[in-house]
């Protein structure tokens, strides 16, 4: 850790130790597990708790706090089926260049889906990324909805495999 910078170091450290650096880098782990430990099956909806970025980056947290682990595992299993499905077309796509576009949408979705959920949970460093679908803000729906277009676009024409005439 010699060429990182202190506030580097000091992120890095909070995410392996967060009870050393409660007041600061480990704030937002003590605070995330303490809301996940509290929300119950069906949430507290009664109670207003400041959430920073409780819509982007921690909307996970914030619905699974104010609605309850249901609300969390129903929202994870609706997410994990379109990349399932996502899973399932790329096998059935014949064109190579067709299936490097799903499998790259596939890679866009999952990444941010995952690393968003297992950082709400603590398992992953916090970094800016938001839920797809679900975090406010229009550009990252936007996005995703192109990659979703692109993917559906492809799967449409799966059967479609132009053959190369050779000139003689």
């Amino acid at each position: 850790m010699g060429n990182l910078n202190y506030y580097q170091k000091d992120r890095i450290l909070g995410y392996l130790n967060p009870n050393e650096f409660a007041d600061s880098s480990g704030y937002m782990y003590l605070q995330a597990r303490e809301l996940l430990k509290t929300a119950g099956w069906y949430g507290q909806k009664g109670e207003e708790v400041f959430i920073p970025t409780g819509h982007t980056d921690f909307v996970f947290l914030s619905l699974t706090y104010h609605f309850g682990w249901v609300l969390g595992i129903i929202l994870f299993l609706v997410l994990a089926m379109l990349m399932t499905r996502m899973i399932y077309v790329t096998f059935k796509i014949n064109d190579s260049f067709g299936k490097m576009l799903v499998v790259g949408g596939l890679s866009l979705f999952s990444v941010q889906f995952l690393y968003s959920i297992a950082m709400t949970l603590g398992l992953l460093p916090i970094i800016g990324i938001s839920l797809p679908f679900i975090s406010y803000g229009l550009t990252p729906t936007i996005m995703n909805s192109i990659v979703f277009g692109i993917v559906l676009s492809v799967y449409r024409r799966k059967n479609l495999v132009f053959k190369q005439s050779i000139a003689s």
